[in-house]
């Protein structure tokens, strides 16, 4: 995903700015550093998004679909999501490259499993199990 970013009143120095994608695609999300020399009023950057993979799945307790659980990419606390109260999640905007995939939740011991993943990929279900503590 190719794009424009428009930063505005900015000072002088090294500014970061985060550039995600609408809910709905699956890009991974950046963090873009701009030296800024002098105070200028308006910037423009040229960003490019990967296009990510996606991870769906259910979690799940003792056989019972389980709310609220915190699924997250190892490495990259920018990615994550939370089951439903049907225990469903999509992950989305996963990088390529091999991933651990953590389901957590508190009183629960948590569940993890290794992906391999591409760009636009969709990946078979993480069916996660997490007992009570």
């Amino acid at each position: 995903m190719n794009g424009e970013a428009f930063l505005t009143d900015i000072a002088t120095g090294n500014i970061t700015f985060r550039v995600e994608s609408p809910q709905s695609a699956s890009y991974v999300p950046e963090e873009f550093e701009v030296s800024v020399p002098h105070s200028i009023d308006t910037a423009k950057a040229s960003v490019t998004l990967e296009q990510g993979a996606t991870l769906s799945g259910t979690t799940k307790s003792d056989g019972n679909n389980l709310d609220s659980v915190k699924v997250r990419v190892d490495g990259r606390d920018d990615i994550f999501t939370y089951s439903d109260s049907q225990g469903n999640y999509t992950l989305k905007g996963i990088p390529s490259g091999e991933y651990k995939i953590f389901a957590t939740k508190s009183d629960y011991i948590g569940d993890s499993e290794t992906f391999t993943f591409s760009a636009g990929s969709k990946k078979p279900r993480f069916r996660s199990a997490l007992p009570r503590l």
